[in-house]
């Protein structure tokens, strides 16, 4: 079949990063394990049964959420999986398609991703891939959906690695043009901004990568321009105000003769 073999698997790390990283795991944590989810669930629909009043309804809302994560995964129609195998410096992009499936290289079955976390999916996958090739070797990472507008040569939607750094998500976009406001550089979600230009500045400065920075599917990373100068028109308005101005002092002189 020619798929590489006889060497270990790397794993996605995910749920290690999140205890590490000293954050609490949430709906929201992208790379959070079962295990973890599970505990966190239990732990909001603990205080949804006996937390402040004013807090049952958030931890109600959250619970749910954790619940329906589980249960539906983190995998939909449309996103994106990098892969490659060993010995290959190519990487391929497999699309989640129809069914919540993944097609393979090399003539291997299809494999459905519905229910699977992204913690889990090296796992699974490698199960999978063992049923019908002896020992592979493969790299798996899902891939982000994020957007650069603005002041870059190439804007658009770019599918990233969770550990790209953040700065370099304008070199994805062909880097800043010449009118480029990078210090004003600002991630919005949905319209509302998560980072400011300050905070962006600093997570660019860390080297804090799409992960560690918090962002999201969807989230938009926008490079403002500076202000478009009219040369043109901005000679047109100083011709007619020096010939309005030159008029005045003829009528002036004039007067006075």
């Amino acid at each position: 079949m020619g798929l590489p073999v006889r060497a270990e698997a790397m794993r996605q790390t995910g749920a290690a990063a999140d205890t590490t990283r000293g954050r609490a795991v949430t709906s929201s944590s992208p790379a959070a394990s079962r295990s973890q989810l599970t505990a966190a669930a239990e732990a909001a629909e603990r205080a949804a049964a006996s937390g402040p009043d004013r807090d049952r309804g958030r931890a109600r809302s959250e619970a749910a959420a954790i619940r329906s994560r589980l249960q539906s995964g983190d995998f939909q129609v449309g996103d994106r999986i990098g892969l490659s195998f060993a010995g290959d410096s190519v990487v391929r992009e497999l699309t989640v398609r129809e069914g919540t499936l993944i097609d393979f290289p090399y003539g291997v079955p299809a494999l459905s991703v519905a229910g699977v976390l992204r913690s889990e999916l090296t796992d699974v996958v490698l199960g999978h891939l063992r049923k019908y090739v002896r020992d592979p070797e493969v790299r798996l990472f899902p891939l982000q959906r994020l957007a650069v507008s603005g002041a870059v040569r190439a804007p658009g939607v770019y599918w990233v690695r969770r550990d790209l750094q953040v700065s370099e998500l304008v070199m994805r976009a062909g880097g800043p043009d010449q009118n480029a406001r990078m210090e004003k550089a600002r991630v919005v979600r949905g319209g509302r901004e998560v980072l400011s230009d300050k905070s962006f500045a600093r997570v660019a400065r860390e080297g804090q990568t799409v992960e560690e920075a918090g962002l999201q599917a969807g989230d938009e990373l926008r490079v403002p321009a500076r202000p478009n100068r009219n040369w043109a028109q901005i000679g047109s308005y100083a011709f007619f105000g020096i010939s309005a101005l030159t008029a005045l002092l003829a009528l002036v002189r004039a007067s006075y003769q």
